[in-house]
């Protein structure tokens, strides 16, 4: 059995706007449908190529970036300093720490002063 890593994205979405124009409303209809199958299949394919990073989102993607602000406090570094001590946290979790692992985990929870 080989292990399978976990990795996990703090965002918060609702600080995202839903654009709310109608007026380029398309007509649902056989082209339109087919149009859409085809783009979908396309962006398919693009995930599943062997050149696809999806990492590089992270750092290109303005909306990622947007919903990953309320957890960076807009500084790289502080993102970097959450980053450490989740992994820390993390890594005595896994290693069966508890007591340690809780000590770091309450740290990020307190230091961010919203709940997740």
């Amino acid at each position: 059995m080989v292990p399978l890593e976990i990795y996990c994205v703090d965002l918060d979405a609702s600080c995202l706007r839903v654009s709310q124009d109608r007026s380029k409303r398309i007509p649902w209809n056989h082209r339109e449908r087919f149009r859409l199958r085809q783009f979908l299949e396309s962006e398919k394919k693009l995930k599943l190529s062997p050149h696809y990073r999806p990492y590089k989102l992270l750092h290109t993607d303005e909306m990622l970036l947007e919903m990953q602000r309320p957890f960076t406090n807009g500084s790289q570094q502080t993102f970097d300093g959450f980053q450490q001590t989740f992994k820390m946290g993390y890594k005595n979790y896994i290693e069966g720490e508890w007591e340690c692992a809780k000590a770091f985990l309450l740290k990020i929870w307190s230091a961010w002063g919203f709940e997740d």
